[in-house]
Parts: C-alpha cells; sequence; structure tokens
C-alpha cells in the first residue's frame, strides 16, 4: 500500500479540482492527468517495477490489482483526452473531465487507500463513458481539405486560405482559418511561403472561421542536384534521361566505393560520439 502522505496529496488534489468551478476541461483533463501519473509512478515505485509511460504504467497496475476493464478503459480515455489537449489544443468537454475525476477517485480505493469522499466536479459518477469517436468536437478523422494558403496575418494568427479543389459542401471562395496554439511556429512560414496546407477534421465556427484539429504542412517535392545535371547533354537538354538513369544500377568506381566508405566512417563516429565513446585513432 501507498504511503497514507500520497493519498493524502492526492485528496488535495482532487479536492482543489472539484472547488474550482471557473476552470475548463482544458485545464483540468491535464491537472488530472499529472494527479494519475504521479500515483502510477509511486505504485510502480513500491513494486519495484519500471515506469516507461503512462499507458503501460496503467495496464500494469490493472494487472496487479484487479481493476475492471471499466475503469481501465476511463484511464486510458483521461491519458488520450489529455495528451489532446497538451499536443493539439482540444478544448475537451465537461463530461470527459467529470469522468477522469471519477475514475482517478476510485482508482485511490484499488490502491489501498481510504475512499475519496470529497467535493466532486459536476457529472463525476461511475457510469460507463461513452467511447471516444466523431462528435461535434470531435469530427470524423478522415475529413481532411487541402488548401493553399493566401495571407497570413502575423498580429491576430489567422490565415485566408482557399481550397485546392473544392467539393459541392466545401468554401468555394477564400475563407479564415484559426490555427490551434501548438501550430503557431507555422504562421511566418505561411506568411513568407503560401504553401499548401492539410487542414485535418476542418470544423467551421459560428464567427465564419474554421478551426482545424491538425495541421499538416505539404513539401515541396525536392530535386538532387546531379539529377538535374544528368538531363543536360551537348546537344540540349533531355528530361528522359534522368528517369532512365533512376532505373539504372549504378556503377562501380573508385570514387563510389570511397565516399560510401567515408560515409560509413563517419556514421560510426556520430554513433560513437553519441553514446560518449572517443574514437578509436
Amino acid at each position: 500500500m501507498l504511503p497514507p502522505a500520497s493519498f493524502d496529496a492526492t485528496h488535495a488534489h482532487l479536492a482543489a479540482l472539484a472547488s474550482a468551478p471557473a476552470a475548463t476541461p482544458a485545464d483540468q483533463l491535464p491537472r488530472l492527468r499529472r494527479v494519475l501519473e504521479q500515483l502510477l509512478r509511486q505504485e510502480c515505485a513500491r513494486r519495484e517495477a519500471p515506469f516507461a509511460d503512462l499507458s503501460q504504467a496503467i495496464g500494469l497496475v490493472a494487472y496487479d490489482r484487479g481493476l475492471t476493464a471499466h475503469l481501465r478503459r476511463r484511464l486510458q480515455n483521461l491519458r488520450l483526452q489529455a495528451n489532446l489537449v497538451l499536443h493539439e489544443s482540444y478544448p475537451g468537454t465537461p463530461a470527459e473531465a467529470a469522468n477522469g475525476f471519477a475514475a482517478v477517485a476510485e482508482l485511490l480505493g484499488h490502491l489501498g487507500g481510504r475512499p475519496y469522499t470529497g467535493p466532486r466536479l459536476a457529472g463525476a459518477t461511475l457510469e460507463e463513458p461513452a467511447s471516444i469517436g466523431p462528435t461535434a468536437e470531435t469530427p470524423a478523422a478522415s475529413l481532411v481539405w487541402r488548401v493553399r494558403v493566401l495571407h497570413a496575418d502575423l498580429a491576430t494568427g489567422q490565415l485566408t486560405v482557399e481550397l485546392v479543389a473544392p467539393t459541392a459542401d466545401q468554401p468555394t471562395g477564400p475563407f479564415a482559418v484559426v490555427l490551434p496554439e501548438a501550430y503557431a511556429n507555422l504562421l511566418p512560414l505561411a506568411a513568407a511561403l503560401h504553401p499548401l496546407l492539410h487542414l485535418v477534421q476542418p470544423v467551421r465556427q459560428p464567427n465564419g472561421c474554421v478551426l482545424a484539429r491538425r495541421v499538416v504542412l505539404e513539401p515541396d517535392y525536392l530535386v538532387n542536384v546531379t539529377t538535374i545535371a544528368e538531363c543536360a547533354q551537348a546537344t540540349g537538354t533531355v528530361p528522359d534521361w534522368a528517369l532512365l538513369n533512376a532505373f539504372l544500377p549504378d556503377e562501380t568506381s573508385r570514387p563510389l566505393v570511397v565516399g560510401n566508405l567515408v560515409n560509413l566512417l563517419l556514421d560510426e563516429e556520430v554513433s560513437h560520439a553519441a553514446r560518449q565513446q572517443e574514437w578509436a585513432e
């Protein structure tokens, strides 16, 4: 059983969460995740078991303590939803925060401490939560819009874009996109290069803007300088040569062997340096 101080600290954290009604799910879910991680780290240390990641720790403690599949799913849901908040600017929902609160409170009893009897978040019950899937906040993952950036406003953080090939149910003209906070570093690049973007799970907001769950920068197709040089012939430029050379085997030559050997030695030196080993002379 964990020391009483650990349970007292967890009780205090949960009570503080429940006593802050103005907090949003985006604030509550990461805090609940930290409480859960602290509990499981202490439990793994007590069992002298390694803590690799939170998902593995949930499975390990669930097996060791005989947790129900219901509780195990709720703990994993809390981990996933908090990760979305932290890494993808997902706002979360009150129901997700309430279910996560109830799952951590129930876990306390399974770890051998006194059951949590303090204040709870509104709606924090032991009912089976809905599975994570498409909702008004999390639309279908297959929905992706391919857009071209027309303008980037660094002051407001908004992009003006247009769809490359709009369909009947998509905007036909330019529209505004609000980037999630996690993609703030994309703004200067968008302002300078006007690249193509993929908006994953776009949602139209009441103010007419579009908010995407993820934003993927479409890379340019890079062409090797050697590939371009192969096209230059005495009689003119022959692009077909680059295509033919891509399928022909490389001829063994002294420069090719020396180049491969030098590249191999450099790879070995970097590998040894990463392990803080000196290269043998």
